[in-house]
């Protein structure tokens, strides 16, 4: 399938996908400022890296489908949910 065909829901999977992964990495970044522990930072920091080299696969395949996330986001009208979603602890 070429990226250029791909239907609106699965661009706004991926779209949907982006934000949990921009939301972990964030997320995993204000972990990294709070532990001590030098161990736990560096696999916290690896998470972190993992999540980011997601968001970077999931915007190339928004960018060969002629759209970005941040334009797919703005049509998605759903507020995010999940587990991933909550408050941060």
């Amino acid at each position: 399938m070429h990226f250029n065909q791909m239907s609106q829901q699965e661009k706004l999977s991926i779209t949907e996908l982006l934000r949990y992964e921009n939301l972990c990495a964030k997320k995993l970044s204000a972990y990294v400022n709070q532990v001590q522990d030098p161990q736990i930072r560096s696999a916290l920091s690896q998470y972190q890296n993992m999540c980011q080299q997601h968001v970077n696969v999931l915007n190339n395949l928004m960018q060969q489908a002629g759209q970005t996330g941040e334009q797919m986001a703005g049509q998605m009208q759903a507020p995010m949910g999940g587990p991933i979603g909550g408050p941060m602890a």
